[in-house]
């Protein structure tokens, strides 16, 4: 019996297998690796400036290029992150302390809420619970675990290092030889040259589109709502300011989700022209997305609103923080790859429709 192209099925096994144990050694490298390419794709053209500045000199470029996404990009987030993760140990401490900002601002807007009469059709009073001995040492067992989990994140340290020091090695090479390795994996892939252009230039669109569209809209519009939280005089601003950030990736109502009932809340307190202000504020805000999202995105690949809504959370969902760029651009991927296959196919489809 004799099996034809053996030398040919043995090859693509052998290629399958390899491929599958390579891939498993990138795999826990993958997302670092991800962004790494996103960043050096993001900022191409001021590698590109500091290249032809330092005289072409490939390596001191690169170096340039790397420090500046430290320090623009790498340091603020983390610096947020510590910020943050401070300012929650503090809430959750003040929370267990009798005549606290937050249980005497907690018990003044129960107190105008009893005198509209609304608690009277509730079965349990709202201040009966709050100053239930066993609720409140529930609460506080609960903050108590709250903190744990904060401090236990500092056992990842070791790991965040590593991902970190991953994402600046590659992303070191894909600025000096990003070009080569993207004409690398067209040569070798089968599609048209046509298509894997059209892939390409989605990827580099999609990520420029995601970071001007949806990372800085989400830090201007969470700013403008913080400083608002700030001035109203809400405990714990900066926390508040990072939820922003993270809801005004639902287009127009993403930071009315927080500052509508802060205002609610303020008005029922009796807090007047605090509510008031955030009610205009609101608006403000929600019109800043509509106002910038056309002017900062421009002719980079502009997906429509509700795609723009499930690919950030499900990216974020899926992949973690790093899905809020990984999903858009699986998405932009998504539809390109549509939008070939009804370009290729389009007589086809055009007789099956009939």
């Amino acid at each position: 019996m004799k099996l034809r192209n053996l030398n040919t099925y043995f090859f693509f096994i052998l290629l399958i297998v390899v491929t599958f144990f390579a891939f498993k050694m990138f795999a826990p490298f993958l997302s670092a690796i991800f962004i790494a390419a996103a960043i050096a794709t993001l900022l191409r053209r001021v590698y590109m400036w500091i290249y032809h500045k330092t005289g072409k000199r490939a390596v001191l470029s690169s170096v340039l290029a790397c420090f500046l996404a430290l320090f623009v990009i790498i340091l603020p987030i983390i610096g947020v992150v510590s910020l943050v993760a401070n300012e929650a140990i503090q809430a959750v401490e003040r929370t267990m302390v009798d005549g606290s900002t937050e249980q005497q601002f907690a018990f003044k807007v129960l107190s105008k809420v009893e005198d509209l009469g609304i608690t009277q059709t509730l079965v349990v009073n709202p201040k009966e619970i709050l100053a239930n001995d066993d609720i409140r040492s529930t609460l506080q067992s609960v903050g108590q675990g709250t903190i744990t989990i904060i401090q236990k994140t500092s056992k990842g340290v070791l790991d965040s290092i590593i991902w970190i020091f991953v994402m600046f090695f590659s992303l070191f090479y894909f600025f000096i030889d990003g070009k080569r390795i993207v004409d690398r994996m067209m040569h070798l892939s089968p599609l048209p040259n046509r298509h894997e252009q059209i892939l390409v230039d989605r990827f580099v669109s999609m990520t420029r589109a995601t970071f001007k569209g949806t990372v800085l809209i989400g830090l201007i519009q969470g700013a403008l709502g913080g400083l608002a939280v700030l001035i109203v005089g809400v405990p714990s601003p900066i926390i508040w300011t990072v939820v922003m950030i993270i809801l005004s990736i639902i287009p127009a109502i993403g930071v009315a989700l927080v500052l509508i009932p802060m205002a609610i809340i303020l008005l029922l307190s009796g807090s007047i022209w605090q509510g008031v202000f955030l009610l205009v504020v609101t608006l403000i805000i929600s019109n800043v997305d509509n106002f910038l999202r056309p002017k900062m995105v421009g002719k980079d690949t502009q997906m429509h609103t509700l795609l723009i809504f499930f690919a950030t959370l499900g990216g974020l969902m899926v992949f973690g923080i790093i899905g809020f760029v990984v999903g858009p651009i699986i998405m932009a991927l998504f539809i390109a790859l549509w939008e070939i296959y009804a370009r290729e196919f389009k007589v086809q489809l055009e007789e099956y429709n009939q």
